[in-house]
């Protein structure tokens, strides 16, 4: 019998930590302190600033020099220079993309379907989301360019408030994804990589108006 594998500790803290972010324990911009963490989650300092720096590397905390980790504050300025290059990017990916195109093009459908349930939370369809746009590149041959793709979009989904909104537009964003899914499905590459890049365009300007609206009821609670 196979034995069952114990998950590190750093692994465990860095969870926990990601579960915190999800229900909005933390806001844009807030310092993460270490010594209160670490009594929370009952660890030593040592897994936790693991955890930490393991969160830092994949985008969802930002490590500044001798002053900690912290929650990165909302940024559209930001949103606005990184949208456009995930749209280059991942289109990019679909125009070279090969093998069976069929079949993601069903796949695609298929995690699309999920992003439409009603009574989803905002971190389940944030997170099936992010589940739609990494099988949207599965097939492209090219590992750098899917590495890249990721490291950006783990960068933007901290500065863009998706932990905490899940989808600003879920009918828009699940429309966009069933062309797509078509244009491929139809061996459309180039099509479907406009629409890649439309549809991360279109999102700079839904996005950034819900953050506005977000931080204007922080300032009146």
């Amino acid at each position: 019998m196979a034995q069952l594998k114990q998950i590190p500790l750093r692994n465990q803290v860095r969870d926990r930590i990601v579960e915190h972010l999800w229900r909005g324990v933390y806001s844009f911009g807030d310092d993460l302190n270490e010594a209160r963490l670490a009594e929370e989650l009952g660890v030593s300092r040592t897994p936790l600033r693991e955890g930490l720096v393991m969160l830092a590397g994949e985008g969802l905390i930002e490590a500044r020099p001798n002053r900690g980790f912290h929650v990165p504050p909302a940024n559209p300025g930001a949103i606005a220079e990184l949208y456009p290059i995930l749209g280059l990017l991942e289109g990019l990916a679909v125009r070279t993309s090969t093998g069976d195109l069929q079949r993601l093009a069903t796949d695609l459908d298929r995690i699309n379907a999920r992003l439409q349930k009603p009574k989803a939370s905002n971190p389940k369809r944030n997170d099936t989301d992010v589940d739609w746009h990494t099988r949207l590149i599965a097939n492209c041959p090219n590992e750098t360019l899917r590495r890249e793709i990721s490291s950006l979009r783990a960068r933007s989904r901290t500065i863009d408030g998706a932990l905490l909104r899940g989808l600003a537009s879920v009918e828009d964003s699940c429309a966009q994804h069933r062309e797509i899914a078509a244009s491929i499905r139809e061996e459309r590459l180039d099509r479907a990589a406009k629409l890649v890049n439309d549809h991360w365009h279109a999102g700079i300007g839904v996005v950034t108006t819900w953050i506005e609206q977000t931080l204007q009821k922080d300032d009146e609670t």
